[in-house]
C-alpha cells in the first residue's frame, strides 16, 4: 500500500496550532475536536541551546491497525487506497477503537455520538488539494509525501544531524 503520509519539519513548526484550527474548520467540528493534535517535543538540547520542537500528530494509518480488530461492529475499515475509515452507519460510539489505538486518534464526535478520525482529507487529495492541516500551516512545516520518499528523507535528515554534531 502506498498510503500518503503527512510529515512535520520540527525546525519549521512554531506551535501555532493552525493545523488543528484548519482541520476543525474543514470538518465543521468544534475547535477542541481536531482529528489530529499538535504535540510539543522537548525540551531538547541542540547546538548549545535548549529548544522546544513541535509536530502535528494524526492517524498513522498503521499497517496492522489495532483499531480495526477492536471495533465490535466492524465500523473501522481499510478503505480504497488503504486509508482507515469509520463507517458512520455501523459505528455505535463505544470507543473501543480509541482505546486500542496507541496514538488515541479515533475520537468521539460530540454532534453524532459516533467515532471520527483523520482520513487524510481523502476528498481533497483526490481533487489534487492538500489536507486541511497542511494547507493551514503558515510556516510550511507540514507536507504530504509518499512513504518511500518520506523514509528516504527522514534517513537523510538524521544523517545530516549526526554529521553536524561531530
Amino acid at each position: 500500500m502506498n498510503i500518503p503520509v503527512i510529515l512535520t519539519d520540527p525546525d519549521r513548526c512554531i506551535h501555532c496550532e493552525a493545523c488543528e484550527i484548519h482541520c476543525t474548520q474543514m470538518h465543521g467540528l468544534p475547535l477542541d475536536q481536531a482529528l489530529g493534535c499538535n504535540v510539543n517535543v522537548g525540551p531538547v538540547f541542540e547546538d548549545g541551546k535548549v529548544l522546544m520542537r513541535g509536530m502535528f500528530l494524526q492517524c498513522q494509518q498503521c499497517n496492522d491497525p489495532p483499531c480495526l480488530g477492536a471495533c465490535p461492529t466492524g465500523a473501522m475499515i481499510r478503505g480504497q487506497g488503504g486509508v482507515i475509515l469509520v463507517q458512520q452507519g455501523r459505528c455505535t460510539g463505544c470507543g473501543a477503537c480509541a482505546l486500542a489505538c496507541p496514538w488515541r486518534m479515533p475520537r468521539i464526535n460530540p454532534r453524532t455520538g459516533r467515532m471520527m478520525k483523520c482520513d487524510l482529507c481523502l476528498d481533497r487529495l483526490k481533487a489534487g488539494e492538500e489536507p486541511a492541516c497542511v494547507l493551514g500551516c503558515p510556516t510550511h512545516a507540514l507536507r504530504v509525501a509518499s512513504p518511500a520518499s518520506a523514509s528516504a528523507e527522514r534517513r537523510m535528515q538524521y544523517a545530516r544531524r549526526i554529521r553536524t554534531r561531530r
